[in-house]
């Protein structure tokens, strides 16, 4: 339960939100098996109900599909932050 295929053993996995304007935690979400939850799957359980309406959040390439999520894509292709 606890394996994890990008470390090649046990792992975790955790959720966090933080504030573009002041680098404050504003979101913790986890522990979760490293195995079972991939970070949209993650996001959709949590974070995403607590937006509020028109409020999105910046992520990796990683999250596709009808969410309220702005990737590297939506910034001209731009791969560094």
């Amino acid at each position: 339960m606890w394996f994890s295929h990008k470390f090649n053993g046990p792992g975790l996995r955790y959720e966090l939100g933080v504030c573009i304007q002041t680098g404050d935690i504003v979101w913790i979400a986890g522990p979760f098996p490293a195995g079972d939850y991939p970070d949209v799957t993650i996001f959709e359980l949590g974070m995403m109900d607590s937006l509020d309406e028109g409020e999105t959040v910046e992520a990796d390439g990683g999250y596709a599909g009808d969410l309220p999520v702005r990737t590297p894509d939506d910034f001209g292709g731009i791969t560094e932050w």
